[in-house]
């Protein structure tokens, strides 16, 4: 069953099925408060997805679940200043590029290591970050700029 979603900020979702997006786009307004979490299923019921903005979500705490994006290719998360982690890269296996702006509370990357497409980290004003595994020992010496 294949449906399309449109996506209203303080919807509840209650359920989804097989929903046939290559691309999401959830951006904030500086102005406004924004989300404060997003539902558990909402990215990774989306199994075609490539592509995933999140921005200027400063109250967003936590990530949904990344399980099972095995199409994702490129991610851009930027000004949530509340997330501190990330959620497992694991199942990204097609992942090209991460680019994180403005995640000043985010002090570890999931392991990159094991993305045999991975080609493009961006990192921009961002506190002392450990990038686990992407240039082996933990860089806690590393600072954005």
């Amino acid at each position: 069953m294949s449906c399309v979603v449109t996506i209203w900020l303080g919807m509840r979702c209650s359920a989804f099925y097989e929903v046939l997006v290559d691309s999401m786009h959830i951006e904030g307004e500086l102005s406004s408060s924004n989300l404060h979490y997003l539902p558990e299923g909402l990215v990774s019921s989306t199994h075609a997805l490539k592509y995933l903005h999140l921005d200027v979500h400063p109250f967003l705490s936590k990530l949904p679940s990344f399980h099972g994006l095995t199409n994702m290719k490129r991610i851009e998360l930027a000004l949530m200043l509340a997330i501190d982690e990330l959620p497992s890269f694991e199942s990204l296996v097609r992942l090209e590029q991460l680019n994180v702006v403005y995640l000043s509370s985010l002090r570890r990357l999931p392991d990159l290591a094991p993305l045999v497409n991975f080609r493009k980290l961006t990192l921009v004003g961002c506190n002392p970050l450990c990038c686990n595994g992407f240039w082996g020992v933990c860089e806690t010496w590393l600072r954005c700029t």
